[in-house]
């Protein structure tokens, strides 16, 4: 009986820390400091290094998983994504969305690994899967309006664009494709 008693408390014990180490990530997305940082950032008479260190706190808090099995699998993927290793990475961002799937940057991260890998259909529904998880992603926002180029739809990624810089209306480079975008969409008026 005892026998009994001290198994049925070891095995209690060993579910009990299995679970909460396969326990998906928090969903970074849901971080109330992100609000007020979204605020901030929509002022568009921010000096340009007061907006960067604002985008950097974001890209901080989207980054954190809330599992530390997360973030290691994420440090390896963009090892490997710097070494242009993309199929390596593909394997551990698809790990990571596995483990947290409502880690929006996890599907964030393999939908860029999938766009470098030419595999624009991939990269897209990856990246409209972290946009329904975390609509103010201007990454992603911007990320769709490249995808939406690779694929030859210069209105859509004209609009993914826009998304991006009503989120954040800092981002120079998208502001600038998007003026571009506007010309080959609409014409150059007379």
């Amino acid at each position: 009986m005892r026998l009994n008693f001290i198994y049925s408390v070891w095995a209690g014990t060993v579910l009990v820390v299995l679970s909460c180490l396969a326990a998906p990530a928090q969903a970074d997305q849901k971080n109330p400091k992100l609000g007020p940082l979204f605020a901030e950032l929509r002022n568009s008479d921010l000096a340009p290094s007061e907006a960067r260190a604002i985008e950097g706190q974001i890209w901080t808090l989207w980054q954190a998983s809330g599992s530390a099995t997360t973030d290691l699998l994420l440090t390896r993927a963009d090892a490997f994504l710097r070494e242009d290793a993309f199929d390596p990475a593909i394997h551990l961002l698809t790990e990571i969305v596995g483990l947290s799937p409502e880690y929006a940057e996890g599907w964030n991260k393999r939908a860029t690994a999938y766009y470098l890998r030419n595999d624009y259909n991939a990269a897209l529904r990856d990246v409209e899967r972290t946009l329904r998880l975390e609509p103010r992603h201007f990454g992603a926002w911007s990320g769709l309006g490249t995808i939406l180029l690779g694929l030859g739809e210069d209105a859509r990624a004209l609009e993914a664009y826009r998304r991006a810089l009503q989120i954040n209306p800092h981002l120079t480079d998208i502001a600038k494709e998007a003026q571009r975008l506007e010309l080959t969409v609409k014409g150059r008026g007379i």
